[in-house]
């Protein structure tokens, strides 16, 4: 309910509500429905993208470049995607900052479809040691998850399921 309240509160700053309980039940609806679509989505999304050939444990990495590289290898040996998909996400990273870490010692990397995805795919790496990006958890990342998406609209899904995950297991 508070987050409804928060919405109702932006809408009413921007516009002229005529039936506010309508709205409220009405994006109780939404929000419900996704939380409803998560739960019954995260276990697939988690089974159907992480086989065991997707994941590595205990890699070196001296630094993030190095740890983005391992995440990006898994996929690139597994033929879903080109080496050009590390440059765009090296430069997206060297141009945003450390954005990609979204929760205290993960990473999510990724760049757009177009920048080398065959096919839909992530891979999980933990590394032996921490790598340090430059982020405000001030905590060396473990869990790089690196994701590949042939479409901006799996990308956004697969990505606020992991999101999600990751911000409720409270890694």
């Amino acid at each position: 309910m508070n987050k409804v309240n928060q919405l109702i509160d932006v809408v009413s700053k921007n516009c002229e509500i005529k039936d506010i309980y309508k709205l409220q039940y009405e994006f109780m609806n939404v929000l419900m429905d996704d939380v409803e679509n998560f739960k019954e989505n995260k276990i697939s999304v988690m089974n159907d993208l992480l086989s065991s050939n997707f994941i590595k444990l205990k890699v070196n990495a001296s630094n993030w470049k190095e740890a983005i590289s391992e995440g990006v290898k898994v996929l690139e040996n597994n033929k879903c995607v080109k080496r050009s998909y590390y440059d765009a996400i090296i430069e997206n990273l060297e141009k945003g900052g450390p954005y990609m870490v979204v929760a205290k010692g993960v990473v999510l990397s990724h760049a757009s479809p177009e920048s080398g995805v065959l096919k839909l795919s992530m891979s999980l790496i933990t590394l032996k040691e921490p790598v340090d990006f430059g982020d405000d958890f001030k905590e060396g990342v473990r869990i790089i998850v690196t994701l590949a998406a042939t479409d901006k609209e799996s990308h956004l899904k697969v990505l606020a399921q992991l999101m999600k995950l990751f911000h409720e297991k409270k890694i």
